[in-house]
């Protein structure tokens, strides 16, 4: 495969020696036997955690934008907590916590530094799909060797082939925007199969398009070092990944409908008899951007209440009615997104939970709804930024002014291609085509 000619990434991880052995990446990912295990952790002993590692969290901010990823240290102290045990099962050591419990770490993490909730996030949570569709067999190869677990999962591929070959599949491609690539001992992708596979084709880029999905770990696969130069989010480590010609066990792929209703049970909740794990997919991605979000936006109120703390002419600004309409205003969105997104958490388990227990199908609108109200917790949260940087003035737009940086970070969340503007859409289209079935 051709080279794009960018730079590897090569600062304090080592993601990149070419190993072209699977079962030998996947020992290598294994934990030291001089790493202590994490003993079991409550959601309230996490989050105190996290309260704790915020001062570190936002001392590193600028190193984090200037690196592209959190430190090293950052990842080791998330990992010594058990962070990336929440949506690991119970079966293989993690913390099997709800969903909300996750999203609530992330806002706890991101109210520290944003891009390190994105990171997180998006590193983190794919757990929840792994031990939700794969088989057991590969739950146990994967989470066997750490229940410490993160992967990034990019659907944005060029350049992509597959060829079917003995036992597997031969995978090349580049996959931009991999967010939680660095320190993460997995990498996900996802890529239109072949016409010839026969599959069907409902439209490049549309939730029910036939997917590839495969996962393989660090050792597999180049990280480049293409991010840290955007408008914000600098440090969320959302690298671009390439695969040249990795051979990929038919085991470690899925061929997916993200849009397929579940109606009974997934691998997953089949064995671990949860239905956390019989979620689609659709009622859930868009969680952990939303989580980060409200993060960032917990994250602005601090850094606001700092600013209006000072005194103009004898006069404290927290003392005037302007900064608390403007503060009161922005505590309601975030308060309203932080809620919102922890109701879509409720919902996805109470759909799931019908789903498992085959009385009604988690299907595509369903999922579609829940987005929408995780897209939604995003846009109060960038109304909310609004309303703080206006209160706050110019000086808050000064590059030394935590401020202007969780501006930078909620503008490029809210900037993505899949906002609410373009989902609304398929959301009503949606509910129309399903109203129209009950009603024949």
């Amino acid at each position: 495969m051709r080279d794009s000619g960018k730079a590897t990434l090569s600062r304090h991880i080592s993601l990149h020696k070419r190993i072209p052995n699977m079962a030998q990446a996947l020992r290598n990912a294994s934990p030291r036997d001089d790493q202590p295990e994490p003993r079991h952790m409550s959601i309230d002993q996490l989050l105190l955690f996290a309260e704790r590692l915020r001062p570190t969290l936002r001392e590193h901010q600028q190193q984090c934008e200037a690196r592209g990823f959190p430190s090293a240290e950052i990842f080791q102290a998330l990992k010594d907590a058990g962070a990336f045990r929440i949506l690991t099962p119970r079966r293989f050591g993690g913390f099997e916590m709800p969903l909300g419990d996750f999203y609530r770490m992330v806002i706890a993490i991101g109210r520290g530094c944003p891009s390190t909730g994105w990171w997180y996030a998006l590193g983190a949570g794919h757990a929840l799909q792994v031990a939700s569709y794969f088989s057991e067999t590969t739950q146990t190869e994967l989470f066997g060797a750490s229940p410490d677990f993160s992967a990034s999962w990019s659907f944005n591929a060029k350049d992509t082939s597959i060829e079917r070959v003995a036992g597997g599949y031969r995978v090349s491609g580049i996959w931009a925007y991999s967010s939680g690539v660095p320190h993460a001992p997995y990498f996900m992708g996802g890529l239109k199969p072949p016409a010839e596979w026969g599959l069907g084709d409902h439209g490049a880029g549309t939730w029910e398009s036939p997917t590839i999905a495969f996962i393989i770990p660090s050792g597999t696969y180049v990280v480049y070092d293409d991010w840290s130069d955007t408008f914000g989010m600098r440090g969320s480590g959302s690298n671009s990944v390439c695969v040249d010609n990795v051979f990929v066990p038919e085991e470690f792929t899925l061929v997916m409908n993200r849009a397929a209703p579940i109606f009974g049970h997934t691998p997953g909740s089949r064995l671990h008899r949860n239905a956390m794990y019989a979620g689609l997919m659709n009622g859930v991605v868009e969680g952990g951007p939303a989580a980060a979000a409200v993060g960032a936006g917990l994250a602005a109120i601090d850094a606001y209440v700092d600013v209006i703390s000072e005194s103009v002419a004898g006069q404290p600004l927290a003392e005037m009615p302007r900064h608390q309409r403007q503060l009161g205003l922005a505590l309601a969105k975030i308060d309203s997104a932080q809620g919102i997104t922890l109701q879509g958490a409720a919902l996805y388990h109470a759909h799931a939970e019908k789903a498992m227990r085959s009385l009604s199908a988690f299907d595509h609108e369903k999922g579609l709804r829940i987005d929408g109200m995780y897209h939604t917790a995003e846009t109060m949260v960038w109304e909310a930024m609004q309303l703080l940087i206006r209160g706050a003035g110019s000086r808050a737009l000064r590059e030394a002014s935590p401020l202007q940086r969780y501006f930078r970070d909620i503008t490029t969340l809210c900037s993505r291609r899949d906002q609410l503007d373009d989902r609304a859409v398929d959301i009503g289209a949606q509910y129309l085509r399903k109203r129209g079935e009950r009603s024949n």
